[in-house]
């Protein structure tokens, strides 16, 4: 089960960008005799975490305003643990480009109830 503060997700819910992530940064100079200088680092903080909520793996309505409810807060920062991947690590919604949140029901109510389903993804950056 993956947690999110103090909210757990369903085993259902996917990192899907795990992999697209180098853990070194690499800047390439031209020096002025024509070599290069190549300055390279490590790092950790600023990763992006997208986690996406299939149709097959919905999480409630209740849950999804519970999720709102942390992503409403500026600047928070909160523990994500993702045994599956063996990965935890403070991240705070990302909203760099839009909204950190992208949640749709599964079928549209005109009254919704907190027991709907409701999929689509979860934007994250390690802090």
């Amino acid at each position: 089960m993956i947690t999110l503060g103090s909210l757990s997700l369903p085993d259902d819910v996917r990192w899907t960008n795990r992999s697209e992530l180098s853990a070194m940064a690499l800047s390439v100079k031209r020096r002025l005799d024509g070599g290069v200088a190549l300055f390279a680092r490590g790092w950790e903080k600023g990763r992006s975490i997208l986690l996406e909520i299939a149709e097959d793996g919905a999480i409630t309505r209740a849950e999804q305003l519970a999720l709102e409810a942390l992503a409403s807060v500026p600047g928070a920062i909160y523990a994500l643990e993702i045994p599956g991947e063996g990965f935890s690590a403070s991240v705070m919604f990302d909203s760099r480009g839009g909204a950190a949140l992208d949640l749709r029901p599964l079928v549209w109510f005109e009254d919704p109830a907190a027991d709907d389903l409701v999929f689509g993804s979860i934007k994250l950056l390690t802090v």
